[in-house]
This record gives C-alpha cells, structure tokens and sequence, in this order.
C-alpha cells in the first residue's frame, strides 16, 4: 500500500502548492522591489536589506510575532467588530511587535465586499492598518492565505496559479498591486 502523499494526485497537490507559495512570493516580491528601488531612503518599517537581512528602518532586525490570522477577518465579516485594536493594544503591551494577518478573505464569500464596493473595503482595512501603526505593531500581510479562494471567484481550478495569462493571475495582479501601493508608506507594513 502506497503512503499518503505518493500517488500521482498527491504529486500534483504538492507541486500546485509550491506554485501557488512561488506565484504569490514573486508577484509581491515583484511590486515591492519596484516600489522600494524608488526609495532613496530606508523605507519604513520592516523591509527586506540588499544582503536579504530583516531590516526595521535600515537596521539589522530581529523580533517575534505571532499568527492574527482573523484581525482582518472580523471587521470584513461584521464592520462594528474593531476589536484588532484592542488586540495591537495587548501585543504592543506585551511588547510583541507584529503579526501576520489575513490580508482577504478566506472564502470567496468573503471578498464579495472588495469585488462590490473597494472603497468600502478599504476604509476596513485602512482602520486596521492605522490601528496597528497607532499600537506600533508591524504588519505582515498575508494575501491569500487559501489557495483555493482567488481561482474559486473567476471560476478556474486551483492549478490556475501556475497559469500567468489565467484570470486567477489577472485577479492577485490586480488585489497585490491595489494593496501594496495602498500600504506601502505605512510604518506597519
């Protein structure tokens, strides 16, 4: 009996899952290099050095942080819950200095609100952002945290990821250029 993961399916799980990890690096890598090269100063917050070092404004950095999974999730579900604030509020007081968020929706379901009305979207995500800056809590953007999500709202399988003319690489262009121009002033991103 062969083990779990060594049929041709679980090849095929595996290997669409590193293109997905591979797609998504390369296209926020890609925008973000672009933006920083720009720069004639360190850029703000945490950034990446030319050696590949962590940097917090132009220094060597090292720090821990933690999973926020749903601090984005909460707001974009029910836009009264602003409880990511009092969460940086505890980080910050427990001199934890960022965390990754869910920066989407999980579901597809759950970006109907940036396909229908951006604006309101964004003003969601800019009180989280200016939370966290106001907390001094770094942010680590995670832009699609389920593979499955993009490919599910255009109506494509997931191995669309690997396809760079697929209308799953039209939509994470679209949110990943949308997102780090948005942000990339911020002294939490």
């Amino acid at each position: 009996m062969k083990a779990l993961g060594t049929t041709r399916l679980g090849a095929r799980v595996n290997n669409s899952w590193a293109l997905f990890t591979v797609a998504a690096v390369a296209i926020a890598y890609g925008l973000a290099t672009a933006s920083t090269l720009q720069a004639t100063s360190s850029p703000p917050g945490l950034s990446v050095g030319k050696d590949g070092t962590l940097e917090k404004s132009g220094a060597p950095y090292r720090g821990i942080g933690v999973n926020y999974f749903d601090a984005f999730r909460r707001v974009l579900l029910d836009p009264a819950n602003t409880s990511y604030d009092r969460g940086f509020q505890v980080l910050a007081r427990h001199g934890i200095p960022f965390a990754r968020f869910l920066c989407s929706g999980f579901w597809p379901s759950e970006m109907r609100l940036y396909q229908e009305d951006r604006p309101a979207y964004f003003r969601r995500l800019d009180a989280l952002i200016a939370a966290a800056e106001k907390h001094g809590i770094g942010l680590i953007a995670s832009l699609f945290w389920k593979s499955s999500t993009v490919p599910d709202l255009v109506g494509e399988p997931r191995d669309a990821w690997g396809n760079p003319q697929s209308k799953t690489h039209d939509y994470l262009r679209t949110y990943v250029r949308e997102v780090v121009t948005r942000y990339q002033k911020s002294p939490a991103i």
